[in-house]
Parts: C-alpha cells; structure tokens; sequence
C-alpha cells in the first residue's frame, strides 16, 4: 500500500485502487479487538470480571488508534496485568514539544480511559526538547530555552487539571547547536545515541549493512527525502530525529529514565507518529500503542 500525497487515503496498488481507508480501518480494528480480547480471556482465566473490563478498555481505545498495533502479545498482558493490579501498572506518553501541547488532550483521553476502566492511577509523560534545525537553530539559545520551559509548564497545568500526578512529567531538554548540521549536545545517553547514529550513517554510507539500526537509518533518511516538508529540513534532521526516538525506546523498554526514577514494571507507552514505519524506529520491548490526534 501507498500513502496518497493528501494523507487522506490509502491505496493498495495491486487489489484495491481506491479502497478508502476507512474500510482498511475497520478491518484491522475489528481483527485487532477480537485477537486482544480472546489473548486477554486467556490470561485473566476466572477472573471474569477483570478480563471483561479489560475488553470493554481494548474496544473503546481502539478508535483512538492511528495504526494497527504491532505488538499486541504485549499489550494484551500489560493490559490484563493492569486488570489484575492496576495499582503496579501505568501509562507512558512520548511528547514532542513542538506539538505537546496541543496533543496532550488526546492523549489524557487515552489515559483517562485506563484509568475509568482499570483504575491505573499512574501516568508517566516524557516530554522531548525535539526541535527542527532549520527554523529554531537560529534563535538565542535562550529563547529556546524558554519556549521548551514554557511547553513543559502548559503541558504540566494540562495533567494536573486532569487529575494526574505533575511531578511525573519528565521533561527531557535535548539541546544542540546553533546550526542544522550540528550534533547533539546533552543530556549525555542523547549525545551518545546520536553519536552512534551519526557513526551508522558513514558505514552505511560505505557498503550495506543489515543490523536494524542500519535498516531504520536507510527508511528514515529515504522517507524524509520522499516528504516535501521533511526534505527541507536538511540531511541532519533525519538522524537526530532517528537517535532520540531510539534513545526514549531504549529508556521506555528498560523501564527506567535518564533522571534514575523507574517506570512501573507493567507500562503500555503511547506515541502519535504520523506513519506507523516511524514507531518501529523506537524498538520498544514493551507494550506501545500509536494513537491518532487529529491533524497534528
């Protein structure tokens, strides 16, 4: 299948010219409910109960959903051990800033749902200083500093109204220079992600290499280069953007931050990628859903 230039329609070339995506849509939902509830029954065994929250959660989450997830082995037990123990489980966004605000409510309409259906009273927020090279590499260094300050303080009023913990928003400030071909600077496993990235990026560059860092390397740079408003933010922008989704999936997947806390042992991260090729970018190792916030 192709992604039409609108973003509105998906195309299978070879069965179906112009078969809408909501009939795509449909189809992988329906599936992907039946498939989780029959795992989740599976797992709960007698707790009757437990497993028909735990389905009535899977039903109504999934319209909130932008792809089809891939791990679903995984979000059937983390959603079953939530059932079981809500008290050991929680929710794990991944915010950009650039769009963190605005995309905050969608996700707290995700978590909302854990917590009415299951009562998971515990949500961790990662928020990333994720910022594009080209049009905020030439401000002062202070001023974007004070417009991530800012995002954090907006997204933070947003949880608390919400009725969830603020002081588990984790701020992540991702710094770099002041030029789009710069590295990254701090915090240090960033820096390091990046500087392992960059090293991939000249070997690949050299021959072909199969290791899945090189695989996601060859996609992103490719796929930015496809993408009109991607292929203007230079050659650099793709390998930062590639290192900090595999630093988060590396900190998400070992459940603990780079500020030492530990997430809880049973986690279901959300992201909100655009295309669902980017979420495999993370390498989760637990539980993720991708969800759909409307235009952003």
């Amino acid at each position: 299948m192709v992604l039409d230039p609108g973003f509105s329609a998906f195309v299978d070339v070879q069965n179906d010219a112009a078969r809408p995506i909501s009939t795509f849509t449909a189809d992988w939902r329906e599936e992907s409910i039946r498939k989780g509830i029959d795992d989740i029954k599976c797992r709960l065994n007698t707790n009757v109960a437990g497993a028909r929250l735990a389905g009535r959660l899977l039903t109504d989450i999934h319209p909130l959903l932008r792809s089809k997830p891939e791990n679903t082995k995984e979000i059937a037990a983390s959603i079953s051990g939530a059932a079981s123990n809500p008290n050991a489980a929680g929710v794990v966004f991944v915010l950009a800033s650039p769009t963190a605000v605005q995309e905050t409510p969608h996700f707290l309409k995700c978590a909302d749902l854990f917590r009415s259906h299951l009562g998971v009273k515990r949500l961790d927020v990662v928020l990333v200083r994720w910022e594009n090279l080209v049009n905020d590499t030439h401000k002062p260094l202070a001023v974007r500093q004070a417009e991530f300050d800012e995002i954090v303080a907006n997204t933070g009023d947003m949880i608390e109204q919400n009725g969830w913990d603020v002081g588990l928003l984790h701020s992540v400030n991702v710094t770099t220079g002041d030029d789009w071909e710069t590295k990254i600077e701090g915090p240090p496993a960033f820096a390091d992600a990046d500087a392992v990235v960059r090293g991939a990026a000249r070997i690949c560059s050299m021959g072909n290499s199969v290791d899945p860092l090189a695989t996601d390397l060859k996609w992103i740079v490719d796929f930015y280069g496809r993408q009109h408003s991607l292929n203007q933010l230079g050659p650099r922008q793709p390998l930062l953007d590639l290192a900090i989704r595999q630093e988060v999936g590396r900190a998400v997947s070992a459940g603990k931050l780079w500020n030492g806390r530990p997430l809880p042992h049973n986690r279901l991260c959300l992201t909100s990628e655009l295309n669902p090729r980017l979420v495999k970018c993370y390498r989760f190792k637990s539980a993720n859903l991708n969800i759909s916030v409307g235009n952003y």
